[in-house]
């Protein structure tokens, strides 16, 4: 196809009039209203009986200088939207609307939270594996899950079946003694024990051995 130029006759002074063509990029900017997403909106009369009909202008300029798109949309290669050029590198791809979120997203560079899809922490994921995700997201997300969720679940359970829960899930040890700081003993090896309870089992040891001695 060779190279459609802008002002072409083929469309009415009054498109033309809502563009401007970037000299460094070539786009043909749309300067008149656009929608929620940054597309143009352009409206124009058509049809029988002359309706007035609501069109995204980039693809009323491919229909009428191209010719009909035969896909659900025109991906903008220029990563333009309001680019209204219809020349190959802007608003030229005819495509599904599957391909065209498919080829936005691989554009992208870092997943929502900055981290890079490089080799490294790319992870493809979905039934047919066509899904990039963050690997390094999932590490996270796992991990809260197993530390929140499942870590709740299992203490719930050993709860059920007569567990009284760990040392920082508690007020008193075993035996009723309350757990403060300066009532808590740490061994050489890590583990934490009740003060009060281990100088009773050492006054009890002790008088056992008096006993036999």
């Amino acid at each position: 196809m060779s190279k459609i130029l802008w002002g072409d006759s083929r469309l009415p002074d009054r498109f033309w009039s809502k563009t401007q063509v970037n000299a460094t990029t070539e786009c043909w900017e749309w300067t008149a209203a656009l929608d929620k997403d940054g597309y143009g909106q352009w409206f124009h009369v058509a049809g029988y009986g002359k309706h007035r009909i609501r069109e995204r202008p980039h693809r009323h300029a491919y229909t009428i200088l191209v010719g009909p798109i035969d896909a659900e949309t025109l991906n903008h290669d220029c990563r333009v939207r309001h680019c209204v050029n219809p020349n190959e590198g802007h608003a030229a791809t005819p495509m599904s609307s599957a391909d065209n979120v498919r080829e936005g997203k691989a554009r992208i560079e870092e997943c929502p939270q900055g981290h890079p899809y490089d080799e490294v922490n790319t992870m493809m994921v979905g039934p047919n594996k066509d899904r990039r995700a963050c690997r390094r997201c999932y590490n996270d997300r796992s991990a809260e899950y197993w530390r929140t969720t499942r870590s709740a679940a299992q203490k719930q359970e050993r709860r059920a079946a007569g567990y009284r829960g760990g040392i920082d899930e508690t007020t008193t040890c075993p035996q009723g003694h309350e757990r403060t700081p300066e009532n808590t003993y740490t061994t050489p090896n890590g583990y934490r024990t009740c003060r009060v309870c281990r100088s009773e089992r050492s006054a009890a040891y002790a008088a056992k051995r008096k006993v036999t001695a």
